[in-house]
Order: structure tokens, then sequence, then C-alpha cells
């Protein structure tokens, strides 16, 4: 299996004269859990003509472990490692979200490690990656994926991608209330389902606002630093 980075620093920063990186705080937002978990907020630097990254532990979390962003513009990063498991979550709020839309994220534990989104996206790679929003999940034995929340939580549209780049790729096995629905075999795979599970498939190879989703998440990454090289 291929091992994975993440650069979580920026390297060049353009108008700044600096920045301080911190050590990553340790939190553990899901009360019980046993894993090593780190939570860090990617933060833009406001009229700065570049992006810093800010490490801090959230102000405070939901007595179910869920956690929010301070700012819609956030982007949090949280990296799972235990026993088979070893994943790197990102997670953000969808493009043009006002304030109210802010993304709302938790790991859960039952029946594997994963991250669950609750409107917003997740961006997950790594071992045994798992994400999930509503009543549909995603999990590889080594992939990356995106899973995109639209609409109110307790409805709205779901969607899987199973993303390439420079990143190792693993068929994505898709379900809904614990069914099967589909299986992503080829980068650029899709698949959206609404609550009820009905599902629509296709490529974004052949979906240019589809392709528009894809793109913009992975240039909020490499903005904070991502990279897949």
């Amino acid at each position: 299996m291929q091992r994975f980075m993440v650069c979580a620093s920026v390297t060049a920063l353009i108008g700044l004269a600096g920045c301080a990186a911190s050590s990553p705080a340790r939190v553990d937002p899901a009360s019980g859990a046993e894993a090593r978990r780190v939570l860090g907020v990617m933060m833009m630097a406001p009229n700065a003509g570049g992006f810093i990254v800010q490490k801090v532990t959230p102000k405070a979390t939901d007595p179910d472990g869920s956690f929010r962003p301070d700012a819609v513009t956030d982007i949090y990063r949280y990296e799972y490692a235990e026993g088979k498991y070893d994943w790197t979550a990102y997670i953000g709020s969808n493009p043009n979200a006002s304030n109210t839309e802010k993304f709302e994220a938790r790991v859960v534990t039952n029946p594997e490690p994963a991250m669950r989104v609750s409107i917003g996206w997740l961006f997950i790679y790594g071992r045994f990656p798992a994400g999930q929003s509503g009543p549909v999940s995603g999990g590889a034995t080594g992939t990356a994926m995106i899973v995109q929340h639209e609409g109110p939580p307790d409805g709205g549209i779901v969607r899987v991608f199973l993303v390439g780049k420079n990143l190792y790729s693993d068929k994505i096995k898709v379900f809904h209330d614990s069914t099967l629905k589909t299986m992503l075999k080829k980068v650029g795979d899709y698949a959206e389902l609404d609550a009820a599970g009905s599902l629509t498939t296709g490529s974004i190879d052949t979906n240019d606002a589809y392709k528009k989703k894809v793109d913009d998440i992975m240039k909020k990454l490499e903005a904070v630093g991502f990279t897949t090289k």
C-alpha cells in the first residue's frame, strides 16, 4: 500500500512576511474513542494576498461530538490512525454557502471509523477511509474520495466522487441505509443519491458542472497547502 503525505504548512506566501506554525492540537471530539485524533483549522488570511495555516482546537463540540467551523471559509483537517485504519479528512462548507450553511461534521466509530458531514463536503484519503452523509456512505480499502451534501441535513442530495490526481485509487462501495447501491471503479466516477435512495451515476469527464464541483474543492485544498505530489 502506498503511503500518503499531507503538507500542513504553506511553503510560500504572497504578501506575507512569514508564518509561525504551531504543533497540532490534539482533541477527541467523539467521547469514548481511543484513537489518536488531530484536528486543525485551515484559515484564509484576509486581504493578505495568500493563505496561512493555523492549527487550533474547536471552541466547542456538541454533546454528540459534532463540530462546526468559526467561519464559513474555514477548512478543518482530521487525522485518524488506529490499527488498520490510517486516513486523513478535510472538511469544508459548500461554495457560496452562507453563514447559516456552515458545515457540521463528526467522527463515528460504529461499525467502522468514518467522517460524517452534514451539509458541505469532505475529502478523505488513506487506508480504509470511510465518508458518510445522511443515509449515504462510501468506503474502500485505500482511496481518495469526496463526499458532498447539498440541501437540508435531513434531506437533500449526497454525491460521492472517486478522485484521482497522484493518489492511489481503489474501488469505492457506495451504500444507502447499509444497502450496496453501486461501486465506483474509475477515477472521475460519481454516484448521486437523494434521501429516498434514488441513484444516478456518471463521470465528471462528461459532466462539466460536476467536474467544476470537484475542481473547486481541490483548489481550496491546494490553497491551504494540501499536495498530491
